[in-house]
């Protein structure tokens, strides 16, 4: 995910999860950072402190999206056969 670039081009907005509303005395360390633009979501990522783990990464607009993208090969052949997802994920070695 290209942040500098989110940040450059989108409003960001910082939220946490309060359990028992914003005037309660505890809050989860589940924070959510959401890249908007023009109103419309570009990027979000859910970000939980105890653990600095994500817990969701979205990304809308490709280009904030630094990965490459997913080749399958032989794709055709795999989506007009009658394979199952379950063999699918095996040919691409997927658990």
């Amino acid at each position: 995910m290209d942040v500098d670039a989110l940040n450059r081009d989108c409003v960001s907005e910082v939220s946490v999860v309060w359990p028992e509303g914003e005037d309660g005395k505890r809050f989860i360390p589940d924070y959510w950072v959401d890249w908007k633009k023009s109103g419309e979501t570009v990027a979000l990522v859910e970000f939980l402190e105890p653990t600095m783990s994500i817990g969701e990464l979205y990304v809308d607009d490709p280009k904030y999206d630094l990965r490459p993208a997913v080749e399958v090969p032989h794709l055709r052949e795999l989506l007009i056969s009658n394979i199952t997802s379950r063999a699918i994920l095996q040919q691409l070695g997927l658990p």
